[in-house]
């Protein structure tokens, strides 16, 4: 009886093998190395587990074919070479025809739109919120073209300049703006680049990386209270390696990983399909109403009763002296470009005598503990000191804001952060120093 023939296997080609794993593998060595050149690109997205988990699947199903000799194997590698061939082309047109996004950096995402309400938690902040940026990626009105404005100022700045939580036109850059308008009689554009939690390093890479800052005659940077901020929290090293990452934002709202396919044209419009279909829901640090601020006033009051901490932090030498360096590298790229600069020492409610209702506005605290108000003010006094030093030994205008704004309820709504009268006090104060040298 004869027995039933099996059909030989096919003979495994090496060849074969080779042309299945060079496109994974490829892949992935482009991956490790875009995660290998930036700690940003280790936090993966929707995008990133599709992207990967698609070559991966390719790469673990062309193996098994190849292993059993399959017919198949040589067609899974045509389809993935007539795939990337395909892609490779829509990716050329688009990048020649459609660009998704211009290729420079900006300080926000150009033509955002936000409209919240004001909640409960701040004093002097109420009802609707609108913050909106123009196509410069600047918080501010349309700029238009050049030609049309006689005075052109960027501020720079953290989240008081920044003003999160006043709407557009009572902003102080904004107010700035019409103020300096009414006083000189000229066509005045008031750019605001202030983001939250922003150090000095951060404005100096801004001021010297921002595609458009070099179209602003006059500049004004607050800062300082960021700076000490990262001292009481110690993460100083991990911010300012991360400088360069940081500071600007890739049009698109999002920042771009070093991974090849976030930098295509098809990976960005794939990554904005994939982010309305499966939106993020991590949540942020602040809420566009400020209901946030009920926690961490919470969060501060366990912190004294932890541990109150009475006396400036031991480093505060070390982050003077940083501090200062930051300041001279703002002063020389506005001093290269013939840029007019201003410097603002930065205000806060924070001193002896606060009331009850005052020190339950207060937010500030650390891992370890929580500074009194009087450590706190000594702390700043420390910055601000060493602000008007160096501007004075470079002969760099500065305006003492610290001096000038009133130290409660009436200019903010929390430790730090201006209410719509406190941005009326600054602008009020920014506008009295520029205009007589704007004319």
């Amino acid at each position: 009886m004869a027995g039933s023939a099996t059909s030989p296997r096919k003979p495994r080609r090496p060849a074969l093998l080779v042309a299945l794993l060079v496109p994974a593998l490829g892949h992935f060595g482009l991956v490790i190395a875009g995660v290998a050149g930036s700690s940003a690109a280790k936090k993966w997205d929707i995008l990133d587990w599709s992207i990967n988990g698609v070559v991966l699947t390719y790469l673990l199903l062309a193996v098994a074919l190849w292993v059993k000799g399959s017919s198949a194997a040589a067609k899974i590698a045509l389809l993935a070479y007539t795939g990337i061939v395909v892609l490779a082309l829509c990716e050329l047109t688009l990048a020649m025809m459609a660009p998704a996004w211009p290729p420079y950096r900006v300080p926000w995402p150009p033509k955002l739109q936000r409209v919240s309400t004001a909640a409960d938690t701040m004093p002097g902040i109420e009802g609707e919120i609108r913050f909106t940026t123009n196509a410069l990626g600047l918080r501010g009105p349309d700029f238009g073209k050049q030609e049309q404005w006689d005075a052109r100022i960027l501020c720079v700045g953290g989240s008081t300049t920044e003003c999160l939580y006043v709407t557009d036109e009572k902003s102080w850059p904004w107010l700035l703006q019409n103020q300096l308008a009414e006083k000189t009689g000229k066509r005045v554009f008031v750019g605001n680049a202030g983001r939250s939690g922003h150090i000095a390093a951060h404005h100096a890479y801004l001021l010297n990386n921002y595609e458009f800052a070099g179209r602003f005659e006059y500049v004004v940077v607050l800062c300082g209270l960021n700076d000490l901020g990262m001292l009481m929290k110690g993460d100083t090293d991990k911010r300012m390696a991360r400088i360069h990452e940081t500071t600007l934002v890739h049009p698109s709202g999002y920042d771009l990983k070093p991974i090849y396919y976030h930098q295509a044209q098809l990976g960005m419009r794939a990554d904005q399909i994939l982010r309305r279909l499966v939106p993020d829901k991590g949540t942020a640090e602040q809420d566009e109403q400020g209901r946030w601020y009920t926690d961490v006033r919470k969060k501060r009051a366990e912190a004294l009763s932890k541990n109150k901490i009475a006396v400036p932090h031991p480093g505060l030498a070390d982050g003077l002296n940083r501090y200062e360096s930051a300041l001279l590298d703002i002063i020389a790229v506005c001093r290269k470009r013939g840029q007019k600069l201003t410097m603002c020492t930065q205000p806060a409610m924070w001193r002896d005598g606060l009331t009850d209702e005052q020190q339950a506005m207060l937010w500030a605290a650390t891992d370890d503990g929580a500074y009194t108000p009087r450590a706190l003010q000594q702390m700043l006094d420390a910055y601000n000191d060493r602000l008007k030093e160096v501007c004075a030994r470079e002969n760099v205008a500065v305006v003492d804001l610290d001096a000038i704004v009133a130290k409660d309820e009436t200019a903010f709504y929390d430790d730090c952060h201006f209410n719509t009268p406190g941005c009326a006090q600054v602008a009020a104060a920014l506008a009295d120093h520029l205009a007589p040298r704007m004319k």
